[in-house]
C-alpha cells in the first residue's frame, strides 16, 4: 500500500499479487481479502475502473461473513469509490453508507474521514453542494484529529471546488494554495490523485 501513495504503481501492484498468491497458499481467505483491496486500489488508481470494480466484488466475497468489520467497511468504501467514478452515483452512496456504518461501529474515524469525502464527491458531482460541502468539513475535521495528511490535502481540495463552485472564489484560491503547500512539505501525491 506505501508503494500506491508514493506513486509506485507498478511496484505496488506486484506487492499485491505476490501477497494474494501467498494468501491463497495458506488457504487465508481474508487474508487473500485485503489484498484484493490493494489491487483494487491500483488499479482504480490507474484508471482501470472495470478491473478495480471486480478486485473490489472479490474483496466484498471475502468479507461477507462479517467477522472482519474493518475489512468488509474497506471494500465497501473501495467499491464506492469505483461506483462514484463510474458516474453510478446512487450505488456509490449506498455502499459509502454501509462502510460509514462500519467504520463507526469500530470507532476508525480516519476512515471515517475517507468515507465523507467519498461522500462529498458523489453529492458534488450530482450538483448536491451544500451536502458536499458539510461532508467535506467533516472529513477533514476527521482528518485533523487523525493527522492524516493525505486526507486533509485531499477534503482541502475538493472543498476548494465547492467554495469556487458556490461563489467564494477568494477563499477557494486560498484554501487551494494551502493544500497544494501542504501536499508538497508532506511529500503527497493527493493534488495529481485523479483516480482517487
Amino acid at each position: 500500500g506505501a508503494y500506491r501513495f508514493m506513486g509506485r504503481f507498478a511496484d505496488s501492484e506486484r506487492a499485491f499479487r505476490k501477497s494474494l498468491r501467498r494468501f491463497a497458499a495458506a488457504r487465508d481467505n481474508q487474508g487473500g481479502g485485503y489484498a484484493m483491496a490493494g489491487l483494487g486500489g491500483i488499479t482504480r488508481m490507474r484508471g482501470d475502473l472495470k478491473a478495480a470494480g471486480k478486485w473490489y466484488r472479490n474483496t466484498l466475497a471475502a468479507f461477507r461473513d462479517g467477522s472482519d468489520r474493518f475489512g468488509l467497511a474497506y471494500a465497501h468504501c473501495g467499491y464506492g469509490n469505483v461506483l462514484r467514478q463510474m458516474e453510478r452515483s446512487d450505488a456509490a452512496e449506498g455502499h459509502y453508507k454501509k462502510a460509514y456504518r462500519l467504520y463507526a461501529g469500530i470507532g476508525d474515524e480516519v476512515d471515517l474521514g475517507y468515507v465523507q469525502w467519498g461522500l462529498g464527491r458523489v453529492f458534488e458531482r450530482t450538483g448536491r453542494l451544500a451536502e458536499a460541502e458539510k461532508a467535506y468539513r467533516a472529513g477533514y475535521s476527521l482528518f485533523l484529529k487523525g493527522d492524516e495528511k493525505r486526507g486533509e490535502v485531499l477534503s482541502q481540495l475538493s472543498l476548494a471546488e465547492v467554495l469556487h463552485a458556490r461563489g467564494n472564489t477568494a477563499a477557494a484560491e486560498k484554501l487551494f494554495a494551502v493544500a497544494y503547500r501542504k501536499a508538497l512539505r508532506h511529500g503527497l501525491h493527493a493534488h495529481l490523485e485523479s483516480f482517487t
